[in-house]
């Protein structure tokens, strides 16, 4: 499905609507905690979450070329598998903080919202350079 939205969207857009796909499923475990909202959540969110990470190593590609690909995409993983060893731990500090794991879904909903704003505004601002 990427691929042809490829040929008429940009990578960045892309980006924003697969982060917008997590934020709308986390919303959907929050409003509808039934059994199909589980099952709506771990659509949209493992749709949104598997593609971004195609969409992750592309969109480096296209931003800093194929000559520092291998140590930047490095990098960036070292910091990614650090955050996503710690993030059981932030999820649960989080939800024992907020009283539980309505406050904490509510977190990342927003949080990964955030995400895909600002995907909107770095595809904004790279439409602007382009013209």
């Amino acid at each position: 499905m990427i691929g042809p939205l490829g040929d008429r969207y940009s990578r960045a857009w892309l980006t924003a609507g697969l982060i917008g796909m997590q934020s709308v499923g986390l919303l959907v475990l929050l409003l509808l905690p039934t059994t199909v909202g589980a099952l709506i959540y771990v659509a949209l969110f493992g749709a949104g979450a598997g593609t971004l990470t195609i969409m992750r190593a592309a969109l480096m590609a296209d931003q800093y070329g194929s000559v520092h690909y291998g140590s930047i995409n490095g990098a960036q993983n070292l910091l990614l598998s650090g955050a996503r060893t710690l993030a059981p731990v932030g999820a649960g500090t989080l939800a024992v903080a907020l009283g539980g794991y309505q406050g904490m879904i509510a977190v990342l909903a927003l949080l990964t919202f955030l995400g895909s704003l600002s995907m909107v505004i770095a595809a904004r601002t790279q439409q602007r350079s382009l013209s």
